[in-house]
């Protein structure tokens, strides 16, 4: 959504910091009118709405287990965990 916050307060590694890096695990605190139900583990803070977000994603699997069309899984992308479904495209 597009909530306008301010960093008060940044920490990456448990350690008070000025800036961080893709690939780092922070905590950010911040202060606007939002509340902590509006955001969740993994969700990311931007200075510009994205141009775009996925609906749909096509992917590669390699594995063992038997797939089904249609059947739900669990998504994990960074912090995040998502159900979603699979569409095989070659059955």
């Amino acid at each position: 959504s597009e909530q306008t916050v301010r960093v008060r307060g940044l920490h990456a590694q448990n350690r008070p910091a000025g800036h961080a890096q893709a690939g780092q695990r922070i905590a950010l605190n911040i202060a606007g009118d939002i509340s902590k139900e509006q955001i969740s583990r993994g969700d990311w803070l931007l200075s510009q709405q994205p141009m775009s977000a996925a609906v749909k994603v096509l992917v590669e699997i390699e594995t063992d287990a038997s797939l089904q069309n249609w059947q739900s899984l669990h998504i994990h992308h960074a912090a995040s965990h998502i159900t979603g479904r699979i569409s095989l495209l070659n059955s």
